[in-house]
């Protein structure tokens, strides 16, 4: 690891994981992707990112990921997308600490890229806009681009079309609390034992009613 340490060339970030709160497979794309329908939540559950701006022309991870190799990691080639599409001549050193666990659907690898893009975009001072970052994103996943702007999402087909609910997400998780709470009593009163499959559906069905 390179020594030269200087603190306008390190930024620590953090990568948060997200919830799938449902998903429904919807059709097939003519390229294979699937088109899906889902809402995401993102979660106080992160991964630490630090980035070290370094003289010399390379990407380099400084710390080892069980399973995953350097040149097919997300980070890597999320700072090698951005450093070719604006032509930067000098390097990064990442670190990445891994809290969210890898393969269990929380987006982990595609938040650690956006955040990658993010922090770079920051630290070699281009002034991308989210748009921009978002289409580069998408290269790399199709939910990099919802960890790109942040935000709470209701996702049409792939994650590259979102549409921002946090506005309405709060008032939203109280309807279905007390709905749930109200209906799954009477579930349980008639000893149905779907009551994790009512949970789900209902869900569903609340979010997708007209909510003030």
């Amino acid at each position: 690891m390179s020594d030269s340490r200087n603190k306008k060339n390190l930024l620590e970030l953090r990568s948060p994981a997200k919830l799938n709160l449902f998903l429904h497979i919807i059709g097939r794309r003519a390229d294979g992707y699937h088109l899906l329908q889902s809402a995401f939540q993102l979660i106080d559950w992160c991964d630490i990112l630090s980035l070290n701006l370094i003289a010399d022309n390379e990407i380099r991870r400084v710390n080892p990921i069980h399973g995953v190799a350097p040149e097919h990691d997300l980070v890597v080639r999320a700072a090698q997308l951005l450093k070719d599409f604006c032509g930067i001549s000098s390097g990064v050193e990442i670190t990445l600490k891994k809290e969210i666990p890898m393969g269990a659907g929380l987006g982990g690898g595609s938040s650690d890229a956006a955040t990658t893009l993010i922090g770079l975009n920051h630290l070699w001072q281009l002034n991308l806009d989210r748009t921009t970052l978002s289409a580069l994103g998408l290269r790399l996943g199709a939910d990099v681009p919802f960890f790109i702007f942040g935000k709470n999402n209701k996702v049409i087909s792939i994650a590259d079309v979102v549409f921002c609910f946090q506005c309405v997400f709060h008032k939203l998780i109280k309807s279905v609390h007390i709905y749930i709470h109200e209906k799954l009593r009477s579930k349980v009163a008639e000893r149905k034992p779907d009551a994790f499959t009512f949970c789900r559906k209902t869900f569903y069905h609340i979010f997708k009613q007209p909510h003030d």
